[in-house]
């Protein structure tokens, strides 16, 4: 495996007989919690949905979260949320749900000490690991953002939790697919491993 994990080749990570649904459509709500993935507590809000950001957090008790459009890059309309900003942010809330589904997570702190480790996987093999940190006091991690982005090793366990993620949300490997995660992941990232 290039960039990262010493010796062997994908076949280690590669399920034999892969466990996966084609979803043309994109994935269903609740898919990756089902299958034992471990994901930030997120709540899907979809087109014209009407909610608000201060319910949606009231009713997790969050006191912070991300906002962000469902399908994105590069942190594109991404924004940070606390109970006390949510009734201001709510008309940039209500804009991007009339764009499309929107998706709101619980910020998790340490994305602003840890930041994020993303594993890059190409046609189905991994490729390498990086390391994305925010600047000081933001919590996006992109270069275009002043975050900082550095190659890491990782070992055969966490590619393999990747791995088995990919079997669950494709049917067939995609040429390109980025995991990414924070430290809390320290129990599996997936929990059928």
């Amino acid at each position: 495996m290039a960039g990262g994990v010493g010796g062997g080749t994908h076949s280690l990570v590669q399920s034999s007989a892969p466990r996966t649904v084609e979803y043309p459509q994109g994935l269903p709500s609740g898919v990756l919690e089902q299958s034992g993935v471990l994901i930030p507590p997120t709540v899907m809000v979809r087109r014209a949905d009407v909610q608000t950001l201060s319910t949606i957090l009231a009713e997790r008790a969050w006191e912070r979260a991300v906002v962000k459009p469902a399908v994105s890059a590069n942190a594109f309309n991404t924004f940070r949320v606390t109970v006390g900003t949510s009734p201001g942010a709510q008309q940039q809330f209500e804009h991007l749900i009339h764009g499309g589904d929107i998706l709101v997570q619980a910020l998790m702190a340490e994305i602003y000490d840890e930041g994020e480790l993303s594993l890059v996987f190409l046609d189905g093999d991994f490729s390498h690991a990086i390391r994305k940190r925010p600047r000081s006091g933001d919590f996006l991690v992109q270069e275009s953002r002043g975050g900082k982005w550095v190659p890491v090793q990782v070992d055969r366990r966490t590619v393999e939790q990747a791995a088995l993620m990919l079997d669950i949300v494709t049917y067939k490997y995609p040429l390109y697919t980025l995991f990414s995660c924070a430290s809390w992941f320290r129990t599996p990232l997936c929990s059928r491993c």
